[in-house]
């Protein structure tokens, strides 16, 4: 398996590097990416492939659920490195229909503790979606609970005091975003400014 990603750099280097080599040498020279993204580590959700966004353009810190945990010190670290060392203004928190993450939240089958203490983290969001039973058919209610979790998660980046001092200071704005695998289009859900 390990070998199909080997054999997968040297097409890259073949077919994409080499004909840019150009600008992955002004690349290297350093990184101002123009937004944060946060999202989730879902595979089939690439940042730079559903924004074609370039490299360089977003700075990005991937984990299950677009969860936001402030104590979180590898989320610290992202955003401190991305506010203060790269001045990136935008920051970008974008869940996604389907997530597992959040459909294991939502039934409960999560069988590894680790898993289910992260995603315990957005259970306030579950709270809402499962207001919803009933009312509505079950694709949109969790559809309604990605978008909910993005919103609770978007208050909880505010939580980080460089986030909220940026935010307060005019000099950072704060979107979320779901992007919709079906269709390949992102929906903005909420946007703090």
């Amino acid at each position: 398996m390990s070998e199909r990603f080997l054999e997968g750099n040297l097409r890259y280097v073949e077919e994409i590097f080499s004909p840019a080599a150009d600008f992955f040498t002004e690349l290297e020279k350093g990184q101002a990416p123009r937004a944060l993204w946060i999202g989730c580590s879902d595979s089939r959700v690439v940042p730079n492939i559903i924004t074609s966004a370039p490299p360089g353009e977003l700075f990005v810190h991937r984990n299950i659920a677009n969860i936001i945990c402030p104590d979180d010190p590898s989320l610290a670290a992202v955003v401190s490195y991305a506010l203060n060392v790269l001045e990136v203004r935008d920051l970008v928190l974008c869940g996604h229909y389907g997530c597992g993450g959040l459909t294991a939240l939502d039934s409960g089958l999560n069988k590894s503790e680790a898993v289910r203490s992260w995603l315990e983290k957005a259970a306030p969001a579950k709270e809402i979606s499962d207001r919803m039973r009933g009312e509505v058919d079950e694709e949109s209610r969790l559809k309604a609970l990605v978008e909910e979790n993005v919103r609770l998660q978007l208050k909880n980046l505010l939580l980080i005091e460089e986030v909220s001092r940026g935010v307060e200071a005019k000099t950072l704005s704060c979107h979320g975003w779901v992007y919709d695998m079906a269709t390949g289009l992102i929906k903005v859900v909420a946007t703090i400014a």
